[in-house]
């Protein structure tokens, strides 16, 4: 087999052991980051279901508005 720049060359002991300690500190950070942002989620996820209860209820009251209204609309006719 030939090679166009010459055979490969061994990659410094260094370099490996920096380019693992690298990776290792890449998925611990990542870890760290998912464990924050799924904390941050289930809270948002807690508040907006508190929302939508009150906006249920909102709803809810616009709508027999609305049904009261049209009843009347009907009656006057």
């Amino acid at each position: 087999m030939s090679f166009p720049y010459g055979p490969p060359q061994n990659v410094s002991p260094l370099i490996r052991g920096a380019r693992f300690a690298f990776l290792v500190a890449g998925i611990f950070y990542g870890l760290g980051k998912q464990k924050l942002y799924s904390a941050l989620e289930a809270n948002w996820r807690e508040e907006e279901a508190a929302r939508k209860v009150i906006r249920d209820k909102e709803m809810a009251r616009l709508r027999a508005k609305i049904a009261a209204e049209e009843r009347e609309v009907i009656n006057a006719k």
